[in-house]
């Protein structure tokens, strides 16, 4: 297995090669397969938190590396087609708090995802969707695991599913304009040092309004016609990392995601946290779950 580099970004959906970790994905010879990912000790992006041990070893670049692994992994392996639309049904991560004391004290690390036999739906002979887990380690010490399922449409399918309840044509992230940020919150009320990073607005009790950073490369690398799944996961951290006592001193140790809509790029979306539950709401119709776990690590 390539350790040395990364994978071509198309290869895995993405367009700017300091979005990339994956190195590569190979059968392990007993139906799973393990992966590899770098994880680097600098990012503009998942390094840019007040708490130490995110600044080391953010846990939602530990699930990008593993949605990375799905998606060259469905392409290689599953034939899914190249066209092809993936829908992201459930994401779930456990992240053990010292996962970052096991990175070397300089340099890059590397992340193996081990996958036991994926679990695919098929249509025909057609994969029509994938379950898969990842047992997560950094220099063979285990650190945590992850799962995601995720369907696939045609694009034919996907177009006429994403229009057939909308009174306009879909809109492009790369054709709206950067970001107006009135009433953005404090960084570092949510654990982040660099204003770009914040996703939540008119902070209110226990409700937040969503911001959309279409301009944002670490959370639109490429043209997306709806809010991403890891967008409103990074929004529901955000919310509860702001309503914890010690915000900048609080990493998410684990997350269940459960997402039942598409969310929209030209409505906004309002958080709600429940504890441990943040619901994602568009115009009075659910499109998101995600349940959170944090904790104050020194």
């Amino acid at each position: 297995m390539r350790t040395d580099t990364t994978v071509e970004p198309s290869s895995i959906h993405r367009r700017h090669a300091e979005t990339v970790f994956l190195t590569d994905v190979q059968p392990d010879g007993a139906d799973g397969f393990v992966a590899g990912a770098v994880l680097p000790d600098e990012h503009f992006y998942y390094s840019a938190h007040t708490a130490a041990a995110n600044r080391r070893l953010d846990p939602m670049l530990v699930l990008e590396a593993c949605r990375q692994a799905h998606n060259y992994l469905a392409h290689t392996y599953f034939g899914v087609e190249a066209d092809a639309a993936f829908i992201l049904n459930s994401f779930s991560l456990r992240v053990a708090p010292d996962a970052y004391t096991r990175l070397p004290p300089t340099g890059p690390g590397l992340l193996t995802m081990t996958l036991p036999k994926p679990a695919p739906q098929l249509l025909g002979r057609r994969t029509r969707g994938l379950g898969l887990s990842f047992d997560l380690a950094i220099s063979g010490t285990p650190i945590g695991s992850s799962r995601m399922t995720v369907g696939y449409l045609s694009a034919a399918a996907y177009r006429a599913l994403r229009t057939r309840h909308r009174a306009g044509p879909l809109i492009s992230s790369d054709d709206l304009p950067p970001l107006d940020r009135t009433g953005g919150v404090d960084p570092l009320l949510v654990g982040r040092t660099h204003p770009a990073d914040v996703v939540l607005a008119d902070l209110t009790g226990n409700r937040a309004r969503l911001l959309v950073p279409v301009e944002h490369t670490g959370l639109f690398d490429h043209p997306l016609d709806h809010i991403p799944g890891t967008l409103l996961i990074e929004a529901a951290r955000q919310l509860a990392t702001a309503l914890h006592r010690s915000p900048c001193a609080t990493i998410m140790t684990g997350m269940n995601a459960t997402f039942h809509a598409f969310a929209e790029l030209d409505e906004p979306v309002e958080l709600t946290f429940d504890s441990p539950a943040v619901n994602a709401c568009q115009a009075g119709t659910p499109v998101a779950t995600v349940e959170i776990s944090l904790l104050p690590v020194r």
